[in-house]
């Protein structure tokens, strides 16, 4: 005879295993940064589990009874960004606002937008003055692509309204995408560029395009409004990839056969030049800047797939090519994404 108590814990067993195995199976990471609280070594990841996005911190070397679950929401998170290397505030921002946390997990600021309005893309830079963090914000009506919509918050812990708006802009002939801070020309100024969608006298047809807005007096002015890359481009990100003080632009293009690559540009007077390429991959989902993960300013990390396999490789140039780079100990972040 088969005891009925045994016989529904051995199912209530199976039940939660099968449930922790789901759960295992539908994490995915999305952003890291990489941090210290009294003196120990952290990180701050965010990512997706079972439908919903997450905010979590562990310490490293990896804790598992360290982790701690800072936020969770259903909606779509589209950063996470270090504020101060020397004090340490995450910035989390999702598609309804920004939340700023304090490196012990505690919330200390937060800004909404419009509930009718979603964030769509973001960057984190000190746009005036050294020690001054500016976040920058793309937001458009909830339901489309793209926006047209800039708020720029000045981040201040010393001062009783933490997030502030410093400046607002509304592009009226354009659609945007993305938003990212660079310096293009190497005059210690920052620049904005922002991912354009649309169409130009030189190449009248819709498609993205990075255009370039120098940043001054407190305002943006047009610098470069390019009409395209080299190939049709995905998604792109700056960072200085050879030590020379200028930042490149980093694109992921698709070739006549559908392929993907990397490919860098760098500044030339009026406009960009290609300085280097990779090899092709089936497929590129993803590009993000080395800092974060491996803690080295020249790498690219990339989300690449290769024989119907993904997985996040860590790049980086070599005279006229973006090579695959050895993993090494110090890269031992990476391994959380694949």
């Amino acid at each position: 005879m088969i005891n009925k108590k045994k016989l529904v814990a051995v199912l209530l067993v199976v039940i939660l295993l099968a449930l922790l195995w789901t759960l295992i199976n539908s994490i995915s990471i999305n952003n890291i940064v990489k941090s210290s609280y009294e003196n120990k070594p952290l990180i701050f990841f965010t990512g997706k589990a079972l439908g919903f996005d997450f905010l979590a911190s562990m310490e490293t070397p990896r804790k598992i009874f360290s982790l701690k679950i800072l936020n969770i929401s259903k909606e779509k998170t589209n950063n996470l960004w270090l504020l101060r290397s020397r004090d340490g505030y995450i910035s989390l921002v999702n598609e309804s606002g920004v939340k700023v946390y304090g490196e012990n997990g505690k919330k200390i600021a937060e800004y909404s937008i419009d509930n009718n309005y979603r964030i769509i893309s973001s960057f984190v830079a000190d746009l005036d003055k050294p020690g001054e963090v500016d976040i920058i914000l793309l937001s458009g009506k909830k339901g489309e692509e793209y926006g047209r919509n800039i708020t720029i918050l000045l981040f201040s812990n010393t001062s009783a309204e933490k997030l502030k708006v410093k400046y607002t802009y509304q592009f009226k002939e354009f659609d945007v995408w993305k938003v990212q801070v660079a310096d293009v020309d190497g005059d210690k100024k920052k620049d904005i560029s922002f991912g354009a969608y649309k169409k130009t006298p030189l190449n009248p047809v819709f498609a993205k395009r990075p255009f370039v807005f120098n940043w001054q007096d407190g305002g943006i002015s047009p610098k470069w409004l390019g009409s395209r890359l080299s190939m049709p481009f995905d998604d792109y990100i700056f960072q200085d990839i050879n030590g020379d003080g200028i930042d490149e632009l980093i694109s992921i293009e698709v070739n006549q056969q559908s392929q993907k690559l990397i490919r860098a540009y760098r500044w030339k007077g009026f406009g960009f030049e290609g300085i280097a390429v990779s090899k092709c991959f089936q497929d590129i989902s993803d590009i993000k800047r080395g800092i974060h993960i491996t803690g080295n300013e020249g790498d690219i990390v990339v989300r690449s797939r290769e024989n119907n396999i993904w997985k996040w490789t860590i790049m980086n140039y070599n005279s006229n090519e973006i090579k695959i780079k050895k993993a090494t100990k110090n890269d031992n972040l990476l391994d959380i994404y694949n």
